[in-house]
C-alpha cells in the first residue's frame, strides 16, 4: 500500500487487470460510472484496465465490464474502465478535524479535451481520468452532489495547471472525453449538510484530488514522454 494511503480506511489492491478499492462497509456512492452509476450503494469500486482492441465497434462496454465484475466476485461494485496502466495510479490521504479523505486517481490524457469541443471529434488515442473520492463522514444527498462538484473542480485545475492542450482545438484541456468521478461516503441517517469550499470536507476533497491528480499526470508524462 503506498505511503499516501496511510491513515485511510480504504483497502486498495492491484491484481492483473484490476484495481480494487474496498470501502469500509456499505457506502452511498454517486458517479456516472458505466456500471453502478448514479446515486447508489456499494462496498467496492473496481477499475478494469483495457486496450483499444478490447473495445472494438461491436463491443458493448457495459456488458463487458458487468461480466468482468461478476467473474471477479464484485457484481455490485461501481465499475470503471481505463486504458491507463493501473500500477501508475496516484493517491492521497488527508485528515482534518477528525475527518479523513482519500483520492485514488488513474490518469490518461491522450484524449484530452476542452469543455465545449465538438462532440463528434473522434480521438486517435483513448485516455481517461477516473477518480474515487472517499470521505469518512456521512454526506447528505445534497452534500454528495456538492462534493462531486469540488472533486470536478480539482480535476480540472490539475489538468489546466499541467498545461495539457485539447487534442481537437488546441485550447487548454479541462479533462478528457471519458472522465468519471466517484464520491463515496458512509451511509448515515444524518450526514453532513454541506461539502463546499468553506467546509472541512470540501477542503479535504480539494487537497487530496489535486495531489492524486498531480501524481497521475506525472506518471502519464513519464510513460508517454510528454515532458
Amino acid at each position: 500500500m503506498p505511503d499516501s494511503l496511510e491513515g485511510s480506511l480504504l483497502e486498495v489492491s492491484l491484481d492483473d487487470a484490476y484495481l480494487v478499492a474496498r470501502l469500509p462497509g456499505a457506502h452511498r456512492t454517486l458517479s456516472w460510472g458505466i456500471v453502478g452509476g448514479g446515486l447508489s450503494e456499494s462496498e467496492t469500486v473496481v477499475w478494469r484496465e483495457v486496450r483499444n482492441r478490447d473495445l472494438g465497434p461491436s463491443v458493448d462496454p457495459v456488458a463487458l465490464l458487468s461480466e468482468s465484475l461478476s467473474q471477479t466476485g464484485f457484481p455490485d461494485a461501481v465499475g470503471l474502465l481505463t486504458s491507463a496502466p493501473l500500477a501508475d495510479y496516484g493517491s492521497a490521504t488527508e485528515t482534518m478535524g477528525g475527518i479523513v479523505a482519500t483520492c485514488i486517481a488513474t490518469v490518461g490524457l491522450a484524449n484530452a479535451l476542452t469543455t465545449g469541443d465538438p462532440p463528434d471529434a473522434r480521438p486517435k488515442k483513448f485516455g481517461t481520468i477516473n477518480l474515487l473520492v472517499w470521505v469518512s463522514e456521512g454526506l447528505s444527498e445534497a452534500a454528495t452532489i456538492e462534493a462531486l462538484s469540488i472533486a470536478t473542480e480539482a480535476r480540472t485545475l490539475a489538468v489546466l495547471s499541467a498545461r495539457v492542450p485539447s487534442r481537437v482545438s488546441g485550447n487548454p484541456a479541462t479533462g478528457t472525453g471519458t472522465d468519471c468521478i466517484v464520491i463515496a461516503s458512509p451511509l448515515s441517517a444524518s450526514g453532513a449538510t454541506y461539502a463546499g469550499k468553506h467546509t472541512v470536507i470540501g477542503s479535504l476533497i480539494g487537497q487530496v484530488c489535486l495531489r492524486a491528480m498531480e501524481q497521475g499526470i506525472d506518471n502519464w508524462r513519464r510513460r508517454t514522454d510528454h515532458g
